[in-house]
């Protein structure tokens, strides 16, 4: 049917039914646009980054969680309102309209990056980016803007900054000659202490040579040195030197120091040198070679097994110039056969392992033997490892010790020497001290010269030590003299030397002090020797000669007479002679065991000495530990056999009495008695009374044992009768 035959209640049953249709089909459009505004907005709430829409009046239309969470507040605090009334900072809130205005004028997206106070006060960066909203109808109605966090970012790359800020400070404070190059030497970089030394700026060296700086243009060999050296460093070589550099006041000494960086592939990519001012040591190094040169010992370095540095004394003590000797194997002048243990004990010196001199043979240029004492010790020179040898020519001490031996080979000396060596100024005071002076006084190199001698010596030995010092800036003259030590009462041969500097003027005085305490000793032990075997000689010389004289002529009578009372008078003489020799025995036994004291119970030794007297009463009381050495046992015989031979005694009382240092050893008789006038001879050598009187040596061997023992002897009266011997020895605890 066609619609003009339809009836108007048809066509409006079909408007309605078509009504209808639009309605539901429209409510289908509208549930699908809801659906699909549901996913957008399901995405803008769940994106990790900022993004909201604003009004052509900056108004907040919509605001995702992000946004929220970045200002701090709730949706209801921030929808339909400007950054004004949200932001505390003002300042910001104007940039963020004064952002959007452009937006909104230009009609261009906008890229920024802000910077955000939140309501807590924390600090916040984002990176944003603003597109205006173009309606149908192509006006601009809004913006959408979207924001990502990057206050961790920023933060990280503040630090880098900083860090790279703080290095570059520390190398531009940095005193070491510090540098970047390129493999051909182009400057990349360079700290800021040796541009300061002449005058430049990082600005003006970079790009240039770095063998074309001032640094280096000073000498031409120098400059060519470095270039070469950068050559072999673009090669892989590292690089080591001691050289000068121009400075705006001179030069300075630093040691050179050059080495590759390699990149990925092997090759090189960069050269650094590096320095370390060295100037100070350089003059120090200078002071010890003045020093040295001053020295009567030779000092001599070696490195790599040749001679590098050798002093006057050294050349002298070899017999060649010390042009011959540079650069020559420090074995050219030992003796072939010593040759070895110069190396091994040289070695285990180095090591630690000994510390004592060792000697050895010396060959010189002209084929003369020398006896040389050396040390060694391990020092670093021109920055590389080296040895430092001193050696004195100990050719006279070998000699004197060979000539002893053949006059005399029963008694001999065996001297060992330490020299101990210090530099003092005019005043005394110490500039310098070996290893070995310092260990006297357990001092560290660093104390040295807070120290003068008085600190360490008694006023004489200060005043004479100031009087030679004094002489030797006067006179400009070595000086020698002995000293005995009041540290530990040791003997010292002290040499006073000048130093001088390179104008000839005296700076300072080296003291070389060379221990000469066993050969005075020697000396010593040598004249008491003398002195006994002069006794020895006297008594065999004269009293056993007289009385076998006496026997003799005795006997010529009994011959012709047959007096049976000669026989008698020969028979004492005999026994005289008999007790004589038994006597010189003893002596000479004192005289070869006397050596090192030692613990001894004095109480066993009595008891153990008068086993030997059955018919005499003795008593014993007390006890004690002492000081002396074998001859002590002889020391009481001496004195109860005098009491028993001399005194006519039959009983004797012993009596041991410890005292605060020493023990008393009371030895009483009840015999004869001394008289006063005797009682301060009977310790004399020789010395005899009455009729049993025989060498006069048995109580001179008490009184010589105990003074060696470091006590005394005397004798006193007895009461009723008789005499005291009284022995005070060092007792021990």
């Amino acid at each position: 049917m066609e619609d003009k035959d339809k009836t108007k209640e048809q066509l409006v049953a079909e408007l309605a039914e078509l009504r209808q249709r639009l309605v539901e089909l429209e409510a289908a459009e509208s549930d699908h646009k809801q659906e699909e505004l549901k996913q957008y907005q399901f995405m803008v709430e769940s994106a990790h980054d900022v993004i909201f829409f604003k009004d052509m009046k900056s108004r907040y239309i919509i605001a995702n969680n992000r946004t929220l969470e970045a200002f701090g507040l709730s949706r209801e605090e921030v929808i339909g309102k400007n950054d004004y009334e949200i932001m505390p900072d003002k300042k910001e809130a104007k940039k963020n309209v004064e952002d959007d205005q452009e937006v909104f004028n230009t009609g261009k997206p906008r890229e920024i990056i802000k910077h955000m106070t939140g309501v807590d006060g924390k600090e916040y960066w984002f990176q944003a980016i603003k597109v205006p909203h173009v309606d149908a109808a192509g006006n601009i109605t809004g913006l959408v803007g979207i924001a990502r966090n990057i206050t961790e970012r920023k933060e990280a790359e503040e630090a880098i900054r900083e860090k790279e800020r703080f290095f570059t400070s520390v190398l531009d404070e940095m005193i070491t000659f510090l540098a970047v190059l390129k493999p051909d030497g182009e400057i990349v970089f360079v700290n800021n202490a040796p541009l300061k030394v002449i005058g430049k700026s990082l600005d003006q060296v970079i790009g240039m040579k770095f063998y074309d700086i001032d640094w280096w243009t000073y000498s031409e060999d120098t400059r060519q040195l470095i270039k070469e050296d950068l050559e072999r460093c673009a090669s892989g070589e590292n690089i080591y030197h001691e050289v000068k550099i121009q400075t705006k006041d001179g030069h300075t000494w630093i040691d050179f120091n050059t080495h590759p960086i390699l990149g990925e592939d092997g090759s090189v990519q960069y050269l650094i040198p590096e320095g370390r001012d060295i100037t100070e040591r350089k003059q120090t190094e200078d002071l010890y070679k003045s020093l040295a040169e001053s020295s009567l010992a030779a000092v001599f370095i070696v490195q790599d097994g040749k001679f590098r540095y050798i002093n006057t004394s050294a050349v002298e003590y070899a017999g060649y110039t010390a042009e011959e000797l540079i650069g020559r194997h420090s074995d050219i002048i030992v003796h072939p056969e010593d040759r070895e243990m110069v190396k091994e004990t040289g070695r285990q010196m180095l090591l630690g392992e000994t510390s004592s001199p060792y000697e050895f043979r010396m060959v010189t240029k002209k084929g003369r033997i020398r006896w040389i004492m050396q040390i060694v010790s391990p020092i670093q020179y021109e920055g590389k490892p080296a040895v430092l040898g001193n050696a004195i020519d100990i050719t006279e001490k070998k000699q004197a010790e060979e000539a002893l031996r053949e006059s005399e080979e029963k008694y001999h000396s065996l001297v060992s020497t330490e020299d101990f060596m210090y530099l003092v100024d005019r005043d005394c005071g110490y500039i310098f001290m070996n290893e070995g002076y310092r260990e006297r006084y357990g001092l560290d190199l660093n104390e040295v010269t807070e120290k003068i001698y008085a600190d360490f010596h008694s006023k004489d030995q200060v005043k004479d030590f100031s009087a030679g010092v004094a002489r030797v800036f006067e006179t400009s003259e070595s000086i020698q003299n002995e000293v005995r030590s009041n540290v530990d009462g040791r003997y010292f041969l002290k040499t006073l030397s000048p130093v001088k500097d390179k104008d000839g003027k005296i700076t300072a005085v080296t003291v070389v002090a060379k221990d000469i305490t066993k050969r005075k000793q020697a000396e010593k032990e040598l004249e008491r020797h003398r002195e006994h075997l002069r006794l020895i000689n006297q008594i065999l010389r004269h009293d056993i000669i007289n009385d076998l004289a006496a026997v003799k002529s005795g006997l010529r009578l009994y011959k012709d007479s047959g007096d049976e009372g000669l026989l008698d008078d020969i028979t004492k003489k005999v026994d005289k002679s008999v007790e004589l020799i038994r006597e010189t025995k003893e002596l000479e036994s004192f005289i070869s065991s006397h050596k090192d004291l030692k613990f001894y119970n004095v109480k066993d030794v009595i008891k153990k000495v008068i086993e030997n007297y059955g018919s005499i009463k003795f008593t014993i009381e007390g006890k004690g530990r002492v000081l002396a050495d074998e001859t002590l046992g002889s020391v009481i015989d001496n004195i109860i056999r005098n009491a028993i031979d001399h005194g006519k005694t039959d009983r004797i009382d012993i009596t041991i009495d410890k005292q605060q240092i020493f023990c008393e050893v009371r030895i009483a008789d009840y015999g004869v008695g001394i008289p006063d006038k005797m009682k301060e001879k009977i310790f004399e050598e020789g010395f005899r009374y009455g009729g049993t009187g025989h060498t006069g040596l048995g109580l001179y061997i008490v009184k010589k044992a105990m003074e060696s023992y470091g006590g005394s002897a005397h004798v006193e009266d007895n009461s009723p009768a008789g005499a005291v011997f009284m022995l005070k020895l060092r007792r021990v605890r």
